[in-house]
């Protein structure tokens, strides 16, 4: 194994366990959205994982489509609702969540499907990190007024740096 190699799977392997932990403690708090994210996300990592050990093409496949889910509809849209239920005070029932999954998934098989489509997902990713970002602006704008100034000012650098990245990828 080379070191590229080494640290791929080690970071992979982080991300599942992160993934993990962080979906099913929303979960167990009730928020699936924010929850069921985290956990497609470590499944991602997972298979990614699986995919630089065995070059197993089915890996590499379930890796690229839910990262397309994650970037384009799973943060922008279930983390951005699931923020919102948290900070807002907003109740859905758990079959609006799954819904809203459903939806997501098959607007990621619908986006991943068509070939003309596919060249202009990484704009699609961009503009839903956008939307995003600016949730957790104002998230991080709550948590200032709460006098949680470094976790404020912590969010703030991470999303400002997340959307320089998103932009740099989207275009």
């Amino acid at each position: 194994m080379d070191v590229r190699l080494i640290l791929l799977c080690l970071t992979s392997g982080a991300l599942v366990v992160s993934g993990a932990i962080y979906g099913s403690l929303f979960l167990k708090r009730g928020n699936i959205l924010i929850g069921l994210e985290w956990l497609i996300f470590a499944i991602s990592s997972a298979n990614a994982f699986i995919y630089f050990l065995s070059g197993l093409a089915f890996a590499y496949k379930t890796t690229i489509f839910l990262d397309a889910f994650t970037r384009a509809l799973g943060i922008p849209v279930l983390t951005s609702v699931g923020l919102l239920q948290l900070t807002r005070g907003w109740k859905f029932t758990i079959r609006d969540d799954v819904l809203i999954l459903l939806g997501g998934l098959l607007a990621t098989a619908f986006l991943t499907s068509i070939e003309s489509i596919a060249a202009m997902l990484p704009y699609c990713y961009a503009l839903g990190w956008t939307v995003f970002s600016v949730v957790a602006l104002g998230l991080a704008i709550r948590l200032w007024k709460l006098n949680e100034k470094t976790q404020a000012v912590a969010l703030s650098i991470a999303v400002i740096f997340c959307q320089i990245i998103a932009m740099i990828d989207g275009t």
